[in-house]
């Protein structure tokens, strides 16, 4: 809602007011994006009870396992960062760009993903020519998600300072390639440095991303690969756990079963009528 808030803002008061909304089930992936609704449906929160947003956690693919952590460790040279994302504003590529401005070890940076908004990669492109000589840049253009995880299996830091994201499905597709993630706190993957698999900081201090960069930089092969381990063996557990599919098929079973009754109720009331 902070990008193009002109008519994102009027849209969702219009909508409210013509209660356009009224009988839909808001679907989110989280409690944080529940409330992200709620907060966003302003005054007219009322108007949806806790009833009316349902929180299932996303599917994820299955993955893997074992060889792809120790594919292809880095022994010297620049550390391989990547990014991998639409290239769009909420998605903050040029702040990554900046960060990177301020490493002083040298640094690989390649960026994969579909361009999608043309003024936001020309103003990335910009950043990209004051860069200092030691961070070089590739742009890797799109990726079948086929090769997605041998990709990433040969970088070694995935960075996403992302402005906001309902799940982050590419952050589970580095960390089941083995590879540690760099993330703004604006995801649902929290409490990465406690588990040992990367860092979510807040963006309003780049100097963090900084230190986390150069700290990666000089982590040894042994840690590094003990770090993609890690990494691995937390994806396979996500990918494992029942619970996401749990509560996909509680929740569309609980909307079978309202249309159902809603159909019996129209129908009663029809035959009242005749």
């Amino acid at each position: 809602l902070a990008l193009k808030a002109w008519k994102k803002k009027p849209y969702l008061f219009l909508t409210s007011v013509l209660g356009l909304y009224r009988d839909a089930t808001w679907l989110a992936s989280t409690d944080l994006e529940a409330a992200d609704i709620r907060r966003a449906l302003g005054r007219h929160a009322k108007r949806v009870s806790a009833t009316r947003i349902a929180v299932a956690v996303d599917l994820v693919t299955g993955i893997g396992t074992g060889e792809i952590a120790s594919a292809t460790m880095r022994t010297s040279g620049p550390l391989r960062v990547v990014f991998l994302s639409r290239i769009s504003a909420k998605k903050n590529l040029d702040y990554a760009i900046r960060v990177l401005s301020e490493v002083s070890c040298p640094v690989e940076f390649t960026v994969f993903g579909m361009i999608d908004d043309d003024a936001h990669w020309t103003e990335c492109l910009k950043l990209i020519e004051s860069l200092p000589e030691h961070i070089g840049v590739r742009y890797g253009g799109v990726v079948p998600h086929k090769d997605v995880q041998a990709l990433l299996s040969q970088q070694d830091l995935f960075f996403l300072p992302t402005r906001g994201e309902n799940y982050g499905h590419a952050v589970f597709e580095a960390l089941a390639a083995g590879l540690p993630v760099l993330l703004s706190d604006q995801t649902p993957w929290r409490g990465l440095r406690e588990k040992g698999i990367g860092w979510d900081l807040p963006l309003g201090s780049p100097g963090g991303f900084v230190a986390v960069i150069e700290e990666q930089a000089r982590m040894s092969p042994a840690e590094m690969l003990a770090q993609r381990a890690r990494a691995q063996e937390y994806a396979l557990q996500v990918a494992d756990d029942g619970v996401a599919v749990s509560q996909s098929r509680s929740v569309f079973l609980e909307l079978i079963s309202q249309h159902a009754a809603s159909r019996r109720a129209q129908s009663a009331s029809a035959g009242a009528l005749e």
